[in-house]
């Protein structure tokens, strides 16, 4: 079965672009381009389970969130993007990846990887079956709130 996943993100400002091609500019719900911040783009790179080879696992990434220099809940397991999401905050999106395999059987119990990535002003706007992060990506307010 073909499965295709996020296995990279970069952060860009202003026009530059997501550099090694392949990446896809985070949108809306409406499918429009989103700034997280003003001037500052995500971008994220699908990967297959079928572009590996047949005894590699794929690394997927499987978890964002916000935070500021340190890893979050103090685990090493999480990447830290180079680039910061908001440089006025400081704040940086960090990422959990793990090695992804199709699942044995659509019973099987396991942690998926992310396939898609939107931006949403509201969380009444999150589109069905997507989850949003704890902490908003971008301000709801002029206030930051």
């Amino acid at each position: 079965m073909h499965y295709e996943f996020v296995g990279a993100l970069e952060v860009t400002y202003g026009n530059a672009l997501a550099a090694g091609g392949g990446f896809h500019r985070v949108t809306t719900a409406e499918g429009a381009a989103a700034e997280v911040a003003p001037h500052t783009f995500l971008w994220y790179k699908l990967q297959s389970s079928e572009t590996q080879t047949p005894t590699s696992d794929s690394k997927a990434i499987t978890q964002l969130c916000l935070g500021d220099e340190q890893p979050p809940q103090e685990d090493a397991s999480w990447t830290k993007l180079d680039k910061s999401v908001d440089r006025q905050k400081g704040r940086f999106l960090w990422f959990q990846t793990t090695q992804f395999r199709a699942p044995a059987s659509p019973q099987a119990k396991q942690l998926l990887p992310l396939k898609e990535i939107r931006v949403v002003r509201d969380l009444k706007d999150v589109p069905e079956g997507f989850e949003h992060l704890e902490e908003p990506l971008v301000s709801c307010s002029e206030d930051g709130g």
